[in-house]
This record gives C-alpha cells, structure tokens and sequence, in this order.
C-alpha cells in the first residue's frame, strides 16, 4: 500500500512532504493493525470504508480498492489523456487473454497452472479496466 502511495505521488508529481487522504473501500483488512505505521510512511490520512469523489487515482492491494483524491493538485485534461490510453491498452491487452482462453486447443493442451494463469490475468485486467474507467468517470 506504501509503495503505491509513492507510486501515485511519483506519476502525479506530488510532494512526499504534502499529505493526502487515503480512501479505502468496503471495510478494514489485516493491514489495519499497523494504520499507524502506513499514515506515517505514506503521509496519508486514511479513511476507512469511505467513497472519494472527483478526480483521484485508485488502486487495489489484494481485494481491496484504495483511491487517493487530487483534487487541485492534477491537471485534469492531461490526467483524462493518460487514462484513456492506459484504458485502451487494457482493453487490448484483455481481448488477447480472452482470444487465447477461448481457443479450445489451447485450453485442452496446455498445463492446468498455465491456464489458471491467464484466467488469473484476465480477472486482473478486468479489474484494471473498472478502476480506470471510474478514474475518468470522476474525471469528467
């Protein structure tokens, strides 16, 4: 969750000194217990259960989905720009998974661990595409 913090801060051009709310979805994980720890470290104010709205950045750590406001401190276009190429590269890349999982051949003949896999990888670009298409809907 740190990492993805800095990460944010890193694409956006955000001081680590500037702190920002940390908004997460649905409730609490295991993670809560060092809540201390990760508002120091990320120099976050987090808010449990909480929706963000307007412009933010989201991301997920396991199964749950975290969004960091930035309102005021992004320009808008260019962030709308960033997103739907990231969006159209997901799609892209979400249609090549689905072209190989339907393909009965390769389905049937490759490992079971492979298969899991691109399953695995599917989920994880549909997942992608939510987050960002709620990114640009709050954009807009």
């Amino acid at each position: 969750m740190i990492t993805e913090v800095r990460a944010v801060r890193a694409q956006k051009s955000i001081s680590p000194r500037e702190q920002l709310s940390l908004y997460q979805k649905g409730t609490a994980g295991s993670y809560f217990k060092l809540h201390s720890i990760i508002e120091k470290l990320a120099n976050v104010e987090l808010k449990e259960d909480a929706d963000q709205s307007g412009p933010g950045a989201s991301f997920i750590v396991g199964t749950l989905e975290f969004s960091i406001p930035l309102e005021g401190l992004i320009d808008s276009t260019e962030e709308i720009e960033k997103l739907e190429e990231e969006l159209k590269y997901q799609q892209g890349f979400l249609q090549s998974v689905q072209k190989k999982l339907s393909n009965e051949r390769f389905v049937n003949n490759a490992p079971a661990a492979v298969v899991e896999a691109e399953r695995k990888k599917m989920a994880d670009a549909e997942s992608r595409i939510r987050s960002i298409e709620n990114q640009l809907s709050n954009l807009k």
